[in-house]
């Protein structure tokens, strides 16, 4: 085992508010090399890092994300006030265009980039075209990921070096349209995977999701898992140190 094979699931997720520039800082200052991040978009097509369409859990407020433009959302906090209270009140929004900047700065970390669906439903394709514009200078570190096959067959074609499909059941890994795309990497949550099958086995290697427990993160390893995606990379990495 080795920090290579551990994702930073929203960045530092457990002990910071998801998805800001806090928590992918303090992964990486944890010792991630890898960091996912989700991205939705504004009402004037802005990509910014945030999980949920509804901004309740994450803000605290009773609004969709894609109704505020992106000049709006320099208001808007993301401090997740049901796990956190007052503690991150002053922690913003980050737009794709601030991780970007951020990322540059950190060429050692890997970032996979998860297109929401809302994003193509909300704007239709031309939200990847967005998207893949804002990331094109840091294409060498990225690796754009989503459950929308459509999103991620436009990214492969229009030059995403590295895609990857998060499975909405096993049953996609034998579609036709994700044999075309042919991804670099499947996403898939652990409870989705047969119990019969040897992940080593199957060419597309597989990171396995939400791995909270490093007794877990060892057996999905040796199944044969490539990384194992944790909320909880600062623990994850303090035990693997000490192996």
């Amino acid at each position: 085992m080795h920090v290579g094979q551990f994702v930073a699931h929203r960045g530092y997720r457990s002990d910071y508010p998801e998805n800001t520039l806090l928590a992918h800082q303090m992964a990486v200052e944890a010792g991630a090399l890898f960091v996912e991040t989700d991205i939705q978009m504004s009402a004037d097509g802005v990509p910014v890092l945030y999980h949920d369409i509804d901004m309740l859990r994450l803000s605290g407020l009773q609004r969709r994300l894609d109704e505020f433009t992106a000049h709006q959302l320099t208001q808007v906090r993301v401090c997740e006030p049901e796990r956190f209270g007052s503690r991150f009140e002053q922690e913003p929004l980050a737009t794709l265009d601030a991780f970007v900047a951020w990322l540059a700065e950190r060429p050692q970390v890997t970032a996979y980039i998860e297109i929401k669906p809302e994003c193509r439903q909300g704007y239709g394709l031309n939200a990847v075209v967005q998207i893949l514009n804002r990331l094109r200078s840091v294409f060498a570190q990225v690796v754009i990921i989503s459950f929308d096959l459509d999103s991620i067959g436009l990214a492969r074609h229009i030059g995403a070096p590295r895609v990857g499909v998060v499975l909405s059941t096993w049953q996609t890994v034998q579609m036709s349209v994700v044999n075309q795309i042919q991804p670099d990497v499947f996403f898939c949550d652990a409870y989705l995977v047969p119990d019969t099958v040897d992940l080593s086995s199957l060419k597309t290697p597989f990171v396995i999701y939400e791995v909270s427990e490093f007794s877990k993160a060892e057996y999905w390893l040796s199944r044969g898992a490539a990384q194992v995606e944790t909320y909880n990379i600062g623990t994850m990495l303090e035990t693997l140190a000490k192996k």
